[in-house]
């Protein structure tokens, strides 16, 4: 059975995905970018999430003792990351395929809508349920590698693939 704590924050990463997957395949069509709010959504998912993880901690006596004893999980890194490469892979090839014009911010919302996926689907397989671990381990490497995504961008969303010719 799962708590509230649980669906709260699978509704705050699913809410990362469709936001930024939206947002991406906006930014793909030429004359169709959107607003700015629009465009904030993701981020202001990401928002939510952080302020329901840092809230808790910052709730208990001592916050930063919970975070020094956080113990290191390299595991949910490489689950989040190793989950997320087919849906970002997929986003990738869909959005070259459209040229974008603004290939890093496009990128980046495809890269966070990618690795938001894995950490939803991480949730379900982590043993551990503490704020703190989904800080350090979930939330955290979605943000760090979403950066590594944007930097990545340019080179693979920047120039359309060559289209075959079509047979007749």
């Amino acid at each position: 059975m799962m708590n509230g704590w649980f669906v709260a924050r699978a509704t705050a990463t699913l809410a990362i995905v469709v936001a930024a997957a939206i947002v991406a395949f906006f930014m793909s069509v030429p004359g169709v970018e959107p607003s700015r709010l629009v465009r904030a959504l993701p981020l202001a998912a990401c928002l939510v999430w952080a302020v329901m993880l840092v809230g808790t901690i910052a709730a208990v006596r001592s916050p930063l003792d919970v975070l020094l004893q956080v113990t290191p999980h390299p595991s949910c890194v490489l689950l989040i990351v190793a989950t997320a490469l087919l849906p970002g892979a997929i986003l990738v090839r869909m959005l070259r395929d459209a040229a974008p014009l603004h290939a890093r911010r496009t990128g980046g919302f495809a890269g966070l809508a990618s690795l938001a996926v894995g950490a939803l689907g991480t949730q379900f397989v982590c043993t551990n349920d503490a704020a703190a671990h989904h800080l350090l381990w979930h939330l955290t490497p979605v943000l760090l590698v979403t950066e590594a995504s944007i930097a990545v961008s340019s080179s693979l969303l920047g120039r359309p693939r060559r289209q075959e010719p079509y047979s007749t």
